[in-house]
Order: structure tokens, then C-alpha cells, then sequence
């Protein structure tokens, strides 16, 4: 199932065959190292703005 979002939005209206190419046929470049990092960071950080709205501990979601 496709997850929904914003950006996914925003790339449908701005480019169809982009959207096409990255959500549909699963077609990705290759993210550099530095990028990669940063995404990590990215999702670690709304994991656990998650968390602490639902009053969780930080750790008890976070994969090992």
C-alpha cells in the first residue's frame, strides 16, 4: 500500500512520470552516504516526537 504524504503529493501535480518512475515501478537512484545519514536522522526524530505525544519512552518503539 501506498503511503501518502505531502511531498508524494506535491511530485504527483509537479511531475506524473517522476512519481511514476520512484512509487509506482520502484525505481530509485542511489542515495549518497551523507543523505542517507541525514534521512536516518530525519526519521529518528519524528519517531520520537511520536513517542512523547503518545507518552511513550523514547527507546520503546526505536528499532535495535
Amino acid at each position: 500500500m501506498l503511503h501518502l504524504s505531502q511531498g508524494l503529493l506535491n511530485l504527483f501535480t509537479t511531475c506524473p512520470r517522476k512519481f511514476q518512475h520512484i512509487y509506482l515501478d520502484q525505481l530509485n537512484v542511489p542515495i549518497a552516504a551523507a543523505q542517507q545519514e541525514r534521512l536516518t536522522w530525519g526519521n529518528r526524530f519524528h519517531l520520537r516526537m511520536q513517542q512523547h505525544e503518545l507518552g511513550l519512552r523514547f527507546n520503546a518503539l526505536e528499532p535495535e
